[in-house]
């Protein structure tokens, strides 16, 4: 930590002198063309800033690519909806949550998640066990009530049940997991996660959206990992799985 400190220190330093040179180069020309002191340490000044800030925003920028973050929303309001974000999806759709009541929360949702399936996308869905201990500790930890969790859960499963009945045996997995819940995220392709997480004391809404891109070595790689870890220790609950 500290030494990421001095890195950035040391990086905005070099920004600095350099935005400063050439503000003074630019306030040497303007001044020797136009003999115009003013506006000689205005324009210096414009451009000396604004190439601090680029530098500083591009900086910040790779950085952010070097995760494979590609966007950020400040919460799961402003984030793309479920069915902005499965409608792009190609060959497969996996959901990480609790309860999955925000995946699976309208009609139309779930005649696209149909269509979607009879095209020949894997869905894999991955919840809360209904009577894990985890579940009461965060719906507590969240101020809400844990019965109404479980509704929630079984609510959930119902509806997937009904789903994979009107998809007809295609590759639909549905399991539940037993373990503190950290991650929410829809992984789509292999390609693209949509991920948030679940600070203590906060519902997960109120917490950034990250958009990861999948490019073999960023924040998608542990996520995807977390993933299939619970995945294959998950109890299965529905498996209407056929190799096409």
């Amino acid at each position: 930590m500290k030494k990421d400190m001095v890195d950035i220190t040391i990086r905005e330093i070099i920004f600095f002198f350099a935005s400063t040179f050439i503000g003074s180069v630019t306030y040497y020309i303007i001044d020797k063309l136009l003999s115009n002191s003013m506006l000689s340490i205005i324009s210096a000044a414009v451009v000396g800033l604004s190439l601090f800030l680029l530098l500083v925003i591009l900086s910040s920028r790779k950085k952010k690519f070097t995760l494979g973050v590609s966007k950020i929303y400040i919460d799961f309001g402003r984030a793309p909806s479920t069915m902005e974000i499965i409608k792009n999806a190609r060959n497969s759709i996996e959901y990480l949550g609790i309860s999955a009541r925000t995946f699976i929360n309208s009609e139309i949702i779930e005649e696209v998640l149909e269509n979607k399936i009879r095209e020949g996308i894997e869905l894999k869905v991955l919840i809360l066990k209904p009577d894990s201990k985890y579940l009461s500790i965060k719906a507590i930890d969240q101020g809400d009530d844990p019965e109404a969790w479980k509704c929630d859960i079984n609510a959930s499963l119902k509806r997937m049940s009904k789903l994979c009945t009107g998809a007809g045996t295609r590759k639909v997995s549905v399991r539940i997991y037993d373990a503190l819940p950290i991650w929410r995220g829809i992984l789509i392709d292999s390609r693209r996660g949509f991920i948030t997480f679940y600070p203590p004391g906060h519902d997960a809404r109120r917490s950034p959206v990250f958009i990861v891109e999948n490019h073999g070595n960023g924040l998608y790689i542990p996520i995807s990992c977390y993933f299939n870890f619970l995945w294959d220790t998950a109890e299965v609950v529905l498996n209407n799985y056929r190799q096409e």
